[in-house]
C-alpha cells in the first residue's frame, strides 16, 4: 500500500459542537491543530508500515449482515493483507469486549453509552410491523399504532438489550399500546418464525430479509428506528478505525435528518437507561478521521 503524495484530513476535534460544551475558539484550538497533525502522521506511518496485521471485529445480533460485510470489504480495501476475525454477540456483550480490549471494534444496535467508547451512528432503519402475508391487517397499505394493541407480542428477549426494550415499551405506551404477554426471541430468525406460526406481530427493521409467508407494513404517525453504531475504544484502537467509520457512514448513507424517536430492538427489565445523547458522538470530540490510500477532501489540515 502506498500513501498518496497529497492527503486532506479533517480535524473534527476542533470544529465540532459537542453535547456538553461548545468547541473552543480558534485561538484555543490552533496549537492543538499541530498536535493532531503529528498524530495523523503517526497513524499513517503505522498503516504504511503494516503494523496492523489483524482486526477483531464484532457484530450485534440485530445488525444487518450487509453492514458487517461492508465493513470487512472497506478494511480489506485499505489493508488487503490484514486478517479479520469476526464475532457475533449481543450489543452489551460486544461493548464489554471492546472496553476490555478483547475485540477492536463492533457494529451494534443502540442505545449503548460509555464515556470510554467512540460511538459513531452509521445507519437508521425504520421500524415496521412484521406480520403474516395472509393476516387481515396485510390488506392495509399502512398500519396505525392502534392496530398493534393486543397483537404485538413477539419481542426480543429481555436480557439481550435491556435499555433498548425498556425504551421500546415506553414508546409504545406513549401511543396507547400496552403489551401484557410476550413471546421472546434471541435472533431475528426466531422472531420471524414465531410470527409465521401465528403467535403475534413483531417490529423489525425495514428492509430485513423475510421468510416466505411474511410481509411488513409501515406505521403511520410515528418515526421509530433501529439505529446501528460503529464503536471502538476512545483511546486504544487500530489506526484504521476512524477511516472505517467514515467510509461506513458514507456507504450506508446515514440520513442527514435525525429521526424523531430512536430504538434498537426489544427486551425488558426494570433498569432505567441513561438519557439519550443529542448526537451519536456528542459526549466527546471524535478522533481525527484519517484515510488511506484514497484522498479525503475534509477541511482542517492539508498535508503535501
Amino acid at each position: 500500500m502506498t500513501i498518496p503524495d497529497s492527503v486532506c484530513i479533517t480535524s473534527t476535534r476542533t470544529t465540532v459542537f459537542t453535547g456538553r460544551k461548545r468547541a473552543p475558539s480558534s485561538a484555543q484550538w490552533f496549537p492543538r491543530l499541530f498536535e493532531e497533525r503529528d498524530e495523523v502522521f503517526t497513524d499513517l506511518q503505522s498503516i504504511e508500515n503494516g503494523e496492523i496485521r489483524s482486526l477483531r471485529f464484532g457484530c450485534g445480533t440485530f445488525v444487518d449482515p450487509e453492514a458487517l460485510r461492508a465493513a470487512c470489504e472497506i478494511h480489506r480495501r485499505y489493508l488487503p493483507d490484514c486478517l479479520i476475525h469476526p464475532s457475533h454477540a449481543d450489543a452489551n456483550q460486544l461493548m464489554s469486549e471492546v472496553l476490555a480490549g478483547e475485540i477492536d471494534a463492533a457494529l451494534v444496535t443502540l442505545p449503548v453509552d460509555d464515556d470510554q467508547l467512540q460511538i459513531d451512528e452509521i445507519r437508521h432503519d425504520r421500524l415496521v410491523v412484521c406480520l403474516r402475508a395472509d393476516d387481515p391487517l396485510a390488506t392495509n397499505a399502512t398500519l396505525h399504532p392502534v392496530h398493534l394493541a393486543g397483537r404485538l407480542a413477539v419481542l426480543y428477549h429481555p436480557q439481550r438489550h435491556p435499555a433498548a426494550h425498556l425504551r421500546l415499551l415506553q414508546m409504545l405506551a406513549e401511543k396507547g399500546v400496552e403489551i401484557e404477554n410476550q413471546c421472546r426471541a434471541s435472533r431475528p430468525s426466531e422472531m420471524q418464525r414465531l410470527v409465521l406460526e401465528g403467535y403475534g406481530l413483531s417490529l423489525i427493521g425495514d428492509g430485513t430479509a423475510l421468510s416466505p409467508g411474511l410481509t411488513t407494513r409501515p406505521i403511520t404517525g410515528v418515526t421509530w428506528t433501529v439505529d446501528t453504531a460503529f464503536i471502538y475504544h476512545l483511546e486504544h484502537y487500530p489506526k484504521t478505525m476512524p477511516v472505517l467509520a467514515h467510509e461506513l457512514k458514507r456507504q450506508l448513507s446515514l440520513p442527514a435528518k435525525k429521526p424523531i424517536v430512536k430504538v434498537a430492538v426489544a427486551s425488558s427489565n426494570g433498569v432505567e437507561p441513561r438519557p439519550p445523547r443529542p448526537k451519536s458522538i456528542e459526549a466527546r470530540s471524535p478522533r481525527p478521521k484519517i484515510g488511506v490510500p484514497e484522498q479525503l477532501s475534509l477541511p482542517g489540515i492539508m498535508v503535501q
